[in-house]
């Protein structure tokens, strides 16, 4: 039809003439085109205005249906000349541009795509009409029929048509079977079983299943035959076919039996033989699988004797947990009398975690020893030690396992040889996990002490390595608990110490002091309130901190009177040279340095004599700098320049050594470092300014008041500051400044002075020198 005149109207009002024209055979879109022109003409020229886009989309998408309708009538016509790939070209732009149109408009529903399915069956049958000359040119189309049979399946399959999906899917099957791709055939009859499934009827199913099962091993795909064979046998069971469930479980067995798999093979076979004849059979077999075993493993014949007592673990295993772990306990034992190690370690542990669960913890314990052998025999120590543990562990839970406590022992050991090794070759990641397991395994023989310690020492190596605070803090807790169990005070508070939470160290430092004084050990009392003394420092609490270190210099001399009285015979940590050294450390720390001294020139006399070198280092590094700090306030810089200088060669002589714990280090270089600073800061001169604040005027023989202000810019103190002013003849001093025994660095002084004159005139006053010590 063609349609003329239709008017346009512009932006500005003005009608413009256009001519639109279009064929069709469509009757229907002639009356569309119709009604929409008649809508036209009985709108405004401002409605039109409005709607002239709608218009235009409406005509497009009509204009877009045309084309489809096209292009399925030339696929028919295409189709009736048997030109049926030009056909399947034809049908397939079809089936793609209706695929846009649904996807694009909203009126379309997927009802509108499952309408398309005939097409996709259409399509199918044209692959299976092309005339071939070539083989592999028929079996490429005959694949792609199958593949669009398959897709009309599941296009039925949602539109619930079953039958008619079921018709596809089948075909589909039939034609992957025909060109040998006997898993694409499988998969189809899955999918009929899927439907028959969703429909109820467990009887289909099941045959389809089957079915699929066939083709699945045609394609030689194991697993999922079985898979599909297990459900048959579960619906089969459903519906009460116990023969039909017996038979799948059989060929499921004789499946994992052609492929070596024997134990799955046995668990199936059990499975065949309990459904059909019930328990009594059951355990009649199981029994005589056993006796079977038992004979084998007598004769030596190990493997034999393996597949029948892993032939009687699976067939108890579920049912009968004491006989299943017995059985895999035996298989275990003849696969170690074979040294395959892996083997045994996996049944064992079958056998081990049964005998858990039956809470018959002494027999579980007895196959971890077991396990923990074989480890031991792959040379796995790490693994071995593990188990040892766990033996020891389940064993002691039971009244007659107290035998069992040597698995901690022999864990030990190895944990023992392991650090060890591992220190050696720096990795001490490993160490630290080997110091834990040390640290239980030391808690297992209630020796806490060293399982402190090993824990202690797992968390000095976490903090020295840079481990997250709250790791390391986690495993001082770890050595605290272990301490507290052994009461021992000293430990406890050197954890508490590490982990900074000095009130709790303070604590116990104490109680180790008043412990260590009822004892009669003067010396060791004086260790513990030296260090509540250290952790009174840290928390700046001057008061206490004198107390501490007051008291730890009384029982280090206790200690020291005792010695000389012959009372106690001196040892090593007690020795007199190192009570000499604490004494001297106790006086340094609160700043009495010339007794200091004195004790470390003694402690250095032992020292030398004893031909201790390091412990000789040691002390002259601290009683130079202390000698140095003594003269510097005498003014005496070139005496404190030298002792200085030796000061820090020791001290450097000191940090050489490698072994050095991170702490020990830190305390050494932090006082090296105070020397150097100290003998840095003596090179400068100090520096005093004085400032007289004003132009004074007054009468004759009235005092007039010389305000003065003192500033000591130098790093250093001055001490005994006095004045020597340079006065006019003609002024008198009437009142001088007062002395200043200290000016601190940067600190300001004001004084003043008083002069008076009987002689009237103008004074210009010179400097007046300041004279002090620093």
């Amino acid at each position: 039809m063609n349609i003329k005149n239709l008017f346009r109207i512009n932006k500005k009002g003005r009608k413009k003439k256009e001519e639109i024209s279009k064929s069709t055979e469509d009757i229907q879109d002639r009356g569309d085109l119709r009604e929409i022109t008649k809508e036209i003409l009985d709108k405004s020229a401002d409605e039109l205005a409005h709607e002239e886009k709608h218009m235009e989309g409406l005509y497009a998408k009509k204009r877009e249906e045309w084309k489809v309708k096209e292009l399925l009538k030339k696929a028919r016509i295409l189709e009736r000349k048997n030109k049926y790939r030009d056909a399947i070209k034809a049908y397939l732009r079809f089936l793609e541009k209706n695929l846009v149109i649904i996807g694009s408009r909203k009126r379309y529903s997927l009802k509108d795509y499952y309408k398309l399915v005939d097409y996709y069956v259409k399509i199918a049958e044209l692959y299976m009409k092309i005339h071939h000359i070539k083989a592999e040119d028929r079996i490429k189309d005959m694949r792609k029929a199958a593949e669009y049979y398959e897709k009309a399946a599941k296009m039925y399959m949602g539109k619930g048509e079953y039958n008619s999906a079921h018709k596809n899917y089948q075909k589909a099957a039939d034609i992957y079977e025909e060109i040998k791709m006997y898993e694409k055939s499988a998969d189809n009859y899955l999918g009929i079983a899927e439907m028959y499934r969703l429909k109820g009827d467990k009887l289909l199913t099941s045959d389809f299943y089957d079915k699929a099962a066939k083709y699945y091993s045609m394609a030689e795909n194991h697993d999922r035959t079985i898979e599909m064979i297990s459900k048959s046998a579960e619906l089969r069971i459903n519906i009460g076919d116990r023969k039909g469930a017996s038979d799948d479980y059989m060929r499921i067995a004789d499946m994992y039996r052609s492929t070596g798999k024997h134990q799955e093979a046995i668990k199936f076979y059990a499975k065949s033989v309990e459904i059909l004849y019930g328990m009594e059979k059951f355990i009649e077999l199981r029994e005589i699988y056993d006796r079977i075993a038992q004979d084998y493993e007598n004769i030596n014949e190990y493997n034999d004797a393996i597949y029948y007592y892993l032939g009687s673990a699976f067939l108890n295993e579920g049912r009968d947990d004491l006989a299943a772990s017995n059985a895999f306990e035996g298989a275990a034992h003849c696969y170690e009398k074979l040294k395959d190690y892996k083997n045994a370690i996996q049944y064992y542990t079958k056998a081990a975690d049964l005998n858990i669960k039956l809470k018959r913890y002494l027999n579980a314990a007895y196959i971890l020893k077991s396990i923990g052998k074989c480890y031991e025999s792959m040379g796995n120590e790490e693994m071995a030690a593990d188990y040892y543990f766990k033996y020891a562990e389940y064993g002691i839970t039971d009244k007659k396992g107290l035998a069992c406590m040597e698995g901690f022992k022999m864990a030990v050991n190895i944990y023992l040889r392991m650090i060890d090794l591992e220190m050696n070759k720096k990795r001490y990641k490993k160490a630290i996990e080997l110091y834990k397991k040390l640290a239980r395994s030391y808690s297992g023989l209630k020796d806490f002490k060293k399982a402190g310690d090993s824990f202690y020492r797992a968390a000095e190596m976490e903090r020295e390595m840079g481990y997250d605070i709250k790791t390391y803090v986690y495993t001082y807790r770890e050595s605290i608990k272990e301490y507290t169990k052994a009461c021992d005070f000293w430990c406890i508070a050197r954890s508490y110490k590490k982990m900074k939470e000095y009130d709790n160290a303070v604590k116990f430092y104490n109680k180790y002091a008043d412990e260590q004084s009822k004892k009669g050990n003067p010396f060791y009392s004086g260790e513990g309130y030296r260090k509540a003394g250290d952790c009174f420092k840290e928390m700046n609490n001057r008061k206490e901190m004198l107390k501490s270190y007051n008291k730890a210099i009384k029982y280090y001399s206790l200690h020291l009177e005792k010695i000389r009285k012959r009372k106690i015979i001196e040892d090593q940590r007690a020795s007199v040279g190192n009570t000499l050294k604490y004494i001297a450390e106790s006086y340094r720390n609160i700043n009495q340095l010339v007794n200091a001294r004195d004790y470390y020139s003694k402690a250095l006399k032992y020292f030398e004599e004893k031909n201790m070198l390091k412990e000789v280092t040691f002390i002259r590094a601290f009683l130079n700098k202390i000698e140095a700090k003594i003269v510097i306030r005498s003014g005496d810089y070139s005496r404190a320049d030298k002792l200085l200088r030796i000061s820090i060669e020791a001290f450097d002589e000191l940090l050489k050594d490698k072994e050095l714990s991170m702490d020990y280090r830190n305390f050494l270089q932090k006082n090296r470092d105070d020397t150097k600073k100290i003998l840095d800061s003596i090179a400068q001169k100090p520096e005093v300014s004085l400032l007289l604040d004003r132009r004074s005027y007054t009468f004759k023989g009235i005092p007039l008041v010389l305000n003065m202000e003192l500033k000591n810019k130098s790093v250093n103190p001055i001490y005994n500051i006095s004045f020597l002013p340079h006065l006019p003849e003609e002024l008198e001093i009437h009142m001088e400044p007062d002395p200043i025994e200290k000016i601190d660095s940067g600190e300001v002084i004001k004084t003043s002075m008083e002069v008076i004159s009987d002689t009237p005139g103008e004074y210009r006053l010179k400097p007046i020198e300041v004279i002090y010590e620093d």
